[in-house]
């Protein structure tokens, strides 16, 4: 419960009802003495998703499908964050580390529709091969931290470069080199 103007609000947005109002109300009885607090509930109308505009590196029918967006469909904006991130981090493992996909919620005067703009940039796609001497698989995450980090920059390249030379030079090969 939260009181917003002088009116309580319960915690439904999360549903999709954005216009949910608690009334609370006491009913005293004096034998013996207590008192029960009533708390009314009118979760006025459910917002549904109006309209899905799609920008960026994919298509509005795949990232709505991805998803689970429909036109009509109630609004639930946690279920709709959660299953971004998802669908970022399903990204990041197809090799795109720099993946990012956000959303806008219009919300319409009457709060019955919400219209979503929905934004994805996939960045590039990274692989990351290693050639000459054998470096073990949990030290080349620790090295090159691409996935880690979200990026594949040229510092975090040139930060892995140093870190290898060091890495083998650790173990005793002086004139180790690791360029990218």
């Amino acid at each position: 419960l939260r009181t917003v103007t002088g009116v309580q609000t319960c915690a439904l947005p999360i549903y999709g009802y954005l216009h949910a109002v608690c009334g609370p109300s006491v009913e005293l009885s004096h034998n013996p003495d207590r008192a029960t607090l009533v708390l009314t509930l009118e979760p006025g109308v459910r917002t549904v998703i109006g309209s899905i505009s799609v920008e960026g590196d994919t298509s509005k029918a795949d990232l709505a499908e991805r998803l689970g967006l429909k036109t009509g469909e109630p609004y639930a904006h946690e279920a709709m964050d959660a299953r971004l991130i998802e669908y970022q981090r399903r990204l990041a493992a197809d090799g795109y580390v720099e993946a990012r996909a956000s959303v806008l919620a219009r919300v319409s005067d009457s709060g019955e529709t919400v219209d979503l703009a929905l934004t994805v940039v996939q960045g590039p796609k990274v692989r990351l091969v290693f050639r000459g001497d054998p470096l073990p698989r949990d030290r080349q995450e620790a090295l090159v931290p691409i996935a880690e980090e979200r990026s594949a920059g040229e510092d975090l390249l040139e930060d892995a470069t140093n870190d290898i030379e060091d890495y083998f030079r650790g173990l005793g090969y002086r004139d180790a080199t690791a360029p990218h």
